[in-house]
C-alpha cells in the first residue's frame, strides 16, 4: 500500500507474508531501499519481484523517470499474481507511487496538496480492502493513518489468506 498524505508525505506499508521457493514466509520484507527517497516494493511470488529489483541496481544512477521506464520495460506480462512498485519523492519534492502488475496494468499517482490518495496492490479482494481503508480514513475527524492501516490489514488478513496481519511501515 502506498499512501500519499495531504501534507506531501508518503507512507509505504506491506504485509509480511510472501511465497518464495513454494514456501510461505510470514516474516518477509517486501519494501526495499534503492537510494535516497526511492524504494521498490513487491507483491505476489517473491522470486519474480526480487529478480526485477536486482536488475534495477545498475540503473540507480539514472533519473527516477528513467528507472521507472526501465522497470516498466523489464516487467513483462506473466502468469503470476504479482506487482512491482517504485515509490519515493521526485526532484520537485512531490511524493509518488508507480506500479505495474503481472497483467500489464500500470498506475502512477503523485501527491496533491490537501488531498489523500492511495494505491493498494493485491490481486484478490482489492475493492473490499480499498473500501475498508476509505471507511477507516473517513471515520475520524483527524486522519489517523496508523489506526486505519492497522484495521485495514487486520480486515484484509481475515478475508484473504495470502495477506498477513503483520506488516511493516516506512514513512518518507
Amino acid at each position: 500500500m502506498g499512501i500519499l498524505t495531504q501534507d506531501n508525505h508518503l507512507i509505504l506499508v506491506a504485509d509480511k507474508r510472501a511465497k518464495k521457493d513454494g514456501i510461505i514466509n510470514d516474516n518477509f520484507s517486501k519494501i526495499f531501499y534503492l537510494r535516497e527517497n526511492l524504494y521498490f516494493g513487491i507483491t505476489g511470488i517473491a522470486e519474480y519481484g526480487l529478480e526485477v529489483k536486482d536488475l534495477l541496481q545498475p540503473q540507480l544512477n539514472c533519473s527516477t523517470e528513467e528507472i521507472i521506464r526501465f522497470a516498466d520495460s523489464i516487467y513483462t506480462i506473466n502468469e503470476t499474481s504479482s506487482t512491482i512498485m517504485i515509490f519515493g519523492k521526485l526532484l520537485n519534492n512531490r511524493a509518488f507511487v508507480w506500479s505495474k502488475n503481472s497483467k500489464g496494468k500500470v498506475t502512477y499517482t503523485e501527491t496533491s496538496i490537501g488531498n489523500i490518495s492511495f494505491t493498494i496492490n493485491t490481486s484478490i479482494n482489492i475493492k473490499l480492502i480499498e473500501s475498508k481503508f476509505i471507511e477507516e480514513i473517513k471515520s475520524s475527524k483527524v486522519v489517523n493513518y496508523e489506526l486505519a492501516i492497522k484495521n485495514t490489514f487486520e480486515y484484509a488478513s481475515i478475508i484473504d489468506s495470502s495477506i498477513s496481519s503483520a506488516y511493516e511501515v516506512f514513512k518518507i
